[in-house]
């Protein structure tokens, strides 16, 4: 029996598919896990990373790229109904990080989870942009004030442009989906 090219691949690719964290959205890896009580602690960051450059400023005829970050205000995180973590799991995301402050995340990180021991449910904060010396103080004030804002179906919410140790990037909270950079320099 001869399997062609097209049906080896597929099948792989299937295979692949049904292997990924359902917490690490998009071209995500595991870095870390930290065990705790009644869950663990996991670190994700890009398996590879493409900066496009702004295509509206710093080109020969343009403008220079401003270097302002136009943070958003701490108090108005955008809200979803969507993808909501569970708020007793988000709870336990926040306490690690108010336990850890000084923790000092992987590199590459760019998510970290609360998984709880069954494996399936969960709560991540995610931001856009890879920070040097990220710790995990410098995500507790915009997790705590999503979680206590954004609770109407679960946790989940975004502050579009957020300034992380001179990294300008969007930063969300959620059961794991996605986060798309919306930051704003202008």
């Amino acid at each position: 029996m001869q399997f062609s090219a097209v049906t080896l691949l597929i099948t792989s690719l299937m295979a692949n598919g049904l292997m990924a964290s359902p917490f690490a959205a998009g071209d995500l890896v595991e870095l870390n896990v930290e065990q705790r009580e009644g869950g663990s602690i996991v670190q994700y960051g890009q398996s590879k990373r493409s900066m496009a450059p702004r295509a509206d400023c710093g080109g020969w005829f343009q403008a220079e790229c401003p270097k302002i970050c136009r943070e958003t205000d701490i108090n108005s995180p955008e809200c979803d109904t969507k993808n909501g973590g569970t708020n007793t799991v988000c709870d336990s995301l926040v306490n690690d990080l108010y336990g850890n402050r000084e923790t000092v995340l992987q590199d590459k990180a760019q998510q970290i989870c609360w998984k709880n021991e069954d494996g399936n449910t969960g709560c991540c904060i995610k931001w856009t942009k890879t920070v040097t010396g990220i710790t995990k103080g410098d995500l507790i004030e915009r997790a705590d004030k999503i979680k206590s804002t954004c609770d109407a179906n679960g946790i989940s919410g975004k502050y579009n442009t957020v300034n992380i140790r001179d990294v300008c990037l969007s930063y969300c909270m959620s059961s794991g989906a996605g986060c798309k950079d919306e930051s704003d320099f202008s």
